[in-house]
């Protein structure tokens, strides 16, 4: 009996990629607009070197005969969706060009245990990029010193140098004559910044046997909330324009909302496991908002003293994290991917809860820079068929099949 996802006619293997990397190009292009002809060089080199590699494998090998043009595309653009902007081209397309081959020795579209794509794009950064040598300026490892996370300036748009940087307050949007002539705008990940505001926040609460447990230091923690919304984190309108530093494809909310109702339009992706996904996560992700040992310190009458004293505040946080977070990327677009997720209904949604609070786990704790859903959803996929067996509804027919 074949596996899932039981994609097995051609023709409709075929349109399933192609209404994937359909979907992807909203994202992908902002991508290139926000971090310029860097960011749209690593998508051309991946589609060029996942299609060299494929019709070279497909023309003369015989087992090429079931791989996919499609499927190639498709995982080319998601690698390139999950790459910085500021890595070196080669290194991208050096993976892409693995793609094919890797397909072929696991048996063709459909056959991934997890996505392959999404393994190469989240193991770069720490297998490919230590071997890259930097660019005149060594270190003492003489390994690359790459530029930090940016967006280009207002005026340079698509044709700026994203490792052009330079850096400026966060609370607008500056044109590259406010950068002193340079084509972008150092940003630190606006995820990043309120988790470490939340840290920051969480050591000024006092442990509950202390003398000042009976009162909070509003002022001081007044200044940290202050200081990270107005110099640190990006105005909401910035964020839901797409316009804060993050991997290529994960920025735009907007091109993953349009990538999602196609794909939704066209019965690939279940609107239903979309918003279960990303309600988990919104609710793991605020209950663990402060660490588990300042409750246990300070006392759960001192934590709902500080949440009443800066509620908006702290919303304002969660929300930075939640929308610049990979969580509406990885709930559209890997969701959509077969074999993602398990058949059957009850074990569908355990999966996606079990994702979704992996994810925000990740996001709020992991000191690994990778994106949390993304990596989450990477190492549960193999777990899909257990949650198949583990949760399936028992009937006589289960009975009489064993």
């Amino acid at each position: 009996m074949p596996s899932a996802p039981f994609l097995v006619w051609p023709v409709a293997r075929r349109e399933f990629y192609r209404a994937l990397s359909f979907a992807l190009v909203p994202t992908l292009a902002w991508g290139s607009v926000i971090f310029g002809w860097r960011a749209l060089l690593l998508l051309l080199a991946a589609l060029v070197a996942a299609s060299v590699s494929h019709t070279v494998l497909k023309r003369f090998t015989p087992g090429g005969r079931i791989l996919l043009f499609p499927h190639a595309v498709t995982a080319a653009m998601l690698l390139a969706a999950l790459a910085q902007p500021t890595w070196p081209a080669w290194t991208v397309a050096l993976l892409a060009l693995l793609l094919p081959p890797t397909f072929l020795l696991i048996g063709g579209p459909g056959k991934e245990r997890t996505h392959v794509a999404v393994l190469f794009a989240l193991g770069l950064q720490f297998v490919v990029l230590p071997l890259v040598p930097n660019e005149g300026l060594w270190n003492e490892s003489r390994y690359t010193v790459l530029p930090q996370p940016a967006i280009l300036a207002r005026d340079r748009l698509v044709m700026g140098d994203i490792r052009n940087q330079a850096s400026a307050p966060l609370y607008r949007w500056p044109t590259s004559l406010e950068l002193q002539g340079n084509d972008a705008l150092r940003m630190e990940p606006p995820a990043r910044a309120a988790i470490m505001t939340l840290d920051e926040l969480a050591e000024e609460l006092a442990p509950a046997g202390s003398p000042a447990a009976a009162t909070l230091p509003q002022g001081t923690m007044r200044d940290t909330l202050d200081g990270a919304l107005v110099s640190r984190l990006p105005p909401v309108e910035l964020v839901l324009l797409g316009a804060f530093s993050g991997r290529t494809g994960l920025v735009s909310l907007a091109g993953i909302l349009a990538g999602g109702l196609y794909l939704a339009y066209r019965y690939i992706l279940r609107p239903r496991s979309v918003a279960l996904y990303l309600v988990a996560f919104a609710v793991t992700l605020t209950l663990v908002a402060l660490p588990p040992g300042v409750l246990l310190q300070s006392g759960v009458h001192r934590v709902a003293l500080f949440v009443r004293a800066f509620p908006t505040e702290l919303a304002s946080l969660l929300a930075t994290i939640f929308l610049t977070s990979d969580a509406p990327f990885a709930a559209v677009f890997l969701l959509a991917l077969p074999g993602t997720e398990p058949l059957t209904p009850r074990g569908r949604r355990s999966f996606l809860v079990c994702a979704a609070c992996s994810g925000a786990l990740l996001a709020r704790f992991s000191p690994v820079p990778l994106p949390p859903c993304t990596t989450a959803l990477a190492l549960l996929m193999p777990l899909a068929r257990a949650f198949d067996r583990l949760f399936a509804e028992r009937s006589w027919l289960n009975r009489l099949r064993t």
